[in-house]
């Protein structure tokens, strides 16, 4: 039985000691979590100049259209 009790104190100061220097990797997911909200939005917006405006009637100007189109991929927008 006193073996048994020193087992466990050993096994649970080991545990508190393991705990106490281990340290959780929050931040990787956040980086890769604004990663692919960057990807998206970078995505969108391809998309939505590239369908989405008829920038040949425009002479190739699609800057009057920049508003409209930032405004259609804001749900993507990291």
């Amino acid at each position: 039985m006193k073996n048994y009790r020193n087992y466990l104190i050993a096994l649970l100061a080991g545990l508190l000691a393991l705990s106490l220097t281990v340290q959780p990797s929050g931040a990787a997911t956040a980086k890769t979590y604004d990663a692919v909200k960057l990807i998206q939005y970078d995505r969108c917006l391809d998309f939505t100049i590239a369908e989405g405006v008829p920038a040949n009637r425009f002479g190739g100007n699609v800057s009057i259209f920049m508003p409209q189109i930032i405004a259609a991929c804001s749900m993507y927008k990291p």
